[in-house]
């Protein structure tokens, strides 16, 4: 109940949820940092900032989702580290985050995300990409020489939910990949794209 009146007091609480970050347990650390998410000051983004660096996962998360919350630009170093760490929840809430930001340094990491191997970070960063847009349709064009299917696959879907035209090169370049998986993304893309004709002889 005290955690749930934090956010309407604004900023003059940071200093408290920062000592309660400093001193307490992860779970202390997690809330402080979720109230620090929704309180814009100085003292949230510096603490937010080494929340990125806990041992905890889900203060790393937290951290995380605070920060694209707040839509800080500076923590995108810290955002793009976190989208490699061992855990697939943080991994997830940093590609969360940085679509948040809709920056598009972020493209070259999130179109990498799309070959993750947990299906949530996959799915959050192709939701990523399309919220950074346009900028990212060079770079997405760019993954067919990789030898990843499974980022083959979520970059067709993914370049269709961005561009919306021009596209018919790069869809019936997948509708004969060798691999089903992408080329059943290349159908749903040619739906997306609005060219459903290409998928009609499969």
């Amino acid at each position: 109940a005290a955690y749930s009146v934090i956010p309407q007091m604004g900023a003059e609480m940071a200093p408290a949820l920062v000592k309660v970050f400093e001193t307490g347990d992860a779970e202390d650390r997690v809330r402080a940092l979720s109230m620090l998410g929704k309180t814009e000051s100085p003292q949230s983004i510096g603490t937010l900032t080494a929340g990125l660096a806990d041992e905890n996962y889900r203060v790393r998360g937290t951290a995380a989702l605070g920060l694209g919350r707040l839509e800080h630009k500076e923590a995108l170093p810290g955002l793009l580290k976190l989208l490699e760490d061992p855990n697939h929840t943080c991994r997830t809430w940093a590609a969360m985050a940085l679509g948040r930001l809709k920056d598009d340094k972020a493209t070259d990491a999130l179109i990498g995300a799309l070959g993750d191997s947990h299906y949530s970070v996959r799915t959050v960063a192709a939701d990523a990409l399309i919220q950074i847009g346009t900028p990212t349709v060079k770079s997405l064009k760019a993954v067919w020489n990789e030898d990843n299917s499974v980022l083959r696959s979520r970059a067709i879907e993914t370049l269709a939910r961005v561009a919306k035209s021009d596209l018919r090169k790069e869809i019936e370049k997948g509708l004969t990949d060798t691999e089903a998986l992408v080329r059943a993304s290349a159908c749903r893309a040619a739906q997306f794209a609005g060219i459903k004709e290409l998928a009609q002889p499969l």
